[in-house]
């Protein structure tokens, strides 16, 4: 086991993770400094959870996590699916023999993984997110108790560092949606003599018969000056 982070470095990687306002970013962030913090893994991936449940890996910091990922999301198996469904943490020192994953295990080790430790990750109102994973070449590895905890207080403010990087994606995505459907309107209303309810109205219609999302149909007409489907 590498030598665990003193308490001062672990505060600048947790202030870190709360800077992140982006969710694409906090996520890689986030698979970045895992790498760094647990000095036996050599890969780490963040699985997380759809609302449709289904499982899509946010961030890796390489394709081998990524491939390992995405074989236990086909098998439905694996210690990132248990752990995101029923389990606080799961540690494996030999996937290849590793009776819980008999078709995961196997194909993992194809990979050249032979230990894996997977840690929940639970937003602050106790919604599981996902999982944190991480992969190691080697036989044994995070066999410590100490890591184990290091991995599970990192989850915590990982899940919170994305729960707050969610949060802002989406109040940015909702004023550019607002903006952009504000300038359509103006556009709308010059060009047909529309007040700003009608003009409202007329997206709407648009986006519900056209099946399209609202403030899509906004920016096609931001760009074009036109609805979409009409000419003129």
């Amino acid at each position: 086991m590498g030598p665990s982070p003193d308490a001062s470095a672990f505060a600048a990687i947790a202030a870190q993770l709360q800077c992140q306002t982006d969710e694409d970013t906090a996520a890689r962030t986030i698979a970045r400094r895992a790498l760094e913090l647990v000095g036996e893994a050599l890969h780490v991936s963040l699985t997380i959870s759809t609302a449709e449940g289904r499982y899509e890996t946010l961030a890796s910091t390489d394709h081998t996590a990524t491939s390992a990922d995405l074989l236990q999301y086909e098998l439905g198996e694996g210690p990132c699916v248990e752990v995101a469904e029923c389990v606080s943490w799961f540690r494996s020192g030999d996937v290849t023999v590793d009776p819980r994953w008999p078709r995961w295990g196997p194909g993992a080790g194809g990979l050249g993984l032979r230990s894996v430790l997977a840690v929940r990750l639970v937003t602050p109102g106790q919604d599981t997110q996902g999982a944190l994973n991480f992969y190691s070449p080697d036989v044994g590895a995070f066999a410590e108790p100490e890591t184990v905890d290091l991995a599970q207080v990192y989850a915590v403010h990982a899940a919170n560092a994305l729960s707050s990087a969610h949060l802002a994606t989406g109040l940015q995505t909702a004023l550019t949606s607002r903006h952009t459907i504000g300038l359509a309107q103006g556009i709308l209303m010059e060009r047909y003599g529309l007040d700003q309810h009608r003009s409202f109205e007329l997206l709407r219609r648009t986006s519900s018969s056209q099946n399209v999302k609202l403030r899509d149909v906004a920016a096609a007409v931001v760009e074009t000056g036109v609805l979409p489907g009409r000419q003129t």
